[in-house]
């Protein structure tokens, strides 16, 4: 499958297009929360060099894994993004040994959204 890159997707493009995610207003606004969180990371991952965000921290995750700078960045980020929305009551994520909880989503309906803001494990 060849992807053409003069005519991207974005995901607000998607969201206009599709009628079915527009009637779930909650889905809109969560989707504008985690799109809004991408560019902030790709912003901060374009100046990493620049900013010193490249490299370990010097801790481990949840998981035993070495952490990087911006693994706590881009952690950071969507958890800040994602309680924003006020549709988030509880987060998990691989950088925190504990739930996030949240207490302003506006209903008790459950949703589930593992975080894993930057799963490429490219160079440290």
């Amino acid at each position: 499958m060849q992807v053409d890159h003069s005519n991207p997707i974005t995901l607000s493009r998607y969201v206009l297009a599709d009628k079915s995610i527009q009637k779930n207003n909650d889905l809109c606004i969560l989707f504008n929360s985690i799109e809004l969180a991408c560019k902030v990371i790709s912003s901060a991952v374009r100046r990493a060099g620049l900013t010193g965000l490249y490299g370990l921290d010097g801790s481990q995750n949840s998981t035993g894994d070495d952490v990087k700078k911006l693994d706590i960045l881009a952690n950071d980020i969507f958890i800040n993004s994602l309680k924003n929305s006020t549709k988030i009551e509880v987060m998990v994520s691989e950088e925190n040994e504990e739930p996030i909880w949240v207490n302003t989503a506006s209903d008790s309906m459950s949703r589930h959204y593992p975080l894993e803001p930057l799963s490429h494990h490219g160079p440290s």
